[in-house]
């Protein structure tokens, strides 16, 4: 071989380490975008008032919890005395209007669920279209439990709390999902 065909074999191996390197940086600086943007995601479970307020409701049994600034207004306090049968009450199918009116408490505790529950099936959406990866966003799992099988149930089996109201508003499906997807990255940790 004369001294042009090393070049080009030199060449060749450098053009070849140079990809190489340029496809990890490409993956190293993909995989922290997809980070970040799982991160973001993530806070707004604290950031977002009405986010922050639903999962409360499914931590606790009863709590005095603050009401998430535009319900206000419409609840006419800064607190509310929560309990888990308002919970049951709130995500029952069919609401009375009247009863709404009366008590619109239970407005406020089915709209922030419903925002919960919508942002869980948006993370569902968000893993299929591979935004970022499940372990990114595993610590959510602990909500979505939850809501699975409400700990807190009190004149209604665990799953019979919150799963109808899925079903009706078409979240049961992504839902279901997004626990098998946990489950299955959670029996992944050692």
């Amino acid at each position: 071989m004369d001294f042009d065909d090393w070049l080009k074999i030199i060449t060749l191996g450098a053009a070849i380490i140079g990809a190489a390197k340029a496809i990890a940086e490409y993956r190293r600086s993909n995989n922290w975008k997809m980070a970040e943007f799982a991160s973001a995601h993530i806070s707004s479970l604290q950031k977002d008032d009405e986010l922050e307020f639903a999962c409360f409701l499914l931590e606790y049994a009863q709590a005095r919890l603050l009401v998430p600034q535009r319900y206000r207004q419409i609840i006419g306090a800064d607190t509310i005395e929560h309990t888990s049968e308002r919970v049951e009450k709130a995500l029952e199918r069919k609401l009375d209007y009247a009863e709404v009116k009366s008590h619109p408490d239970i407005l406020l505790y089915r709209n922030t669920m419903d925002r919960l529950l919508g942002h869980f099936a948006a993370t569902t959406d968000m893993l299929e279209q591979k935004l970022f990866n499940v372990r990114h966003v595993l610590t959510m799992s602990y909500y979505v439990n939850r809501a699975m099988t409400f700990p807190h149930a009190r004149n209604l089996p665990s799953d019979a709390v919150f799963q109808p109201y899925m079903e009706e508003f078409g979240y049961l499906a992504r839902i279901i999902k997004l626990k098998r997807l946990f489950d299955e990255e959670t029996a992944k940790q050692p």
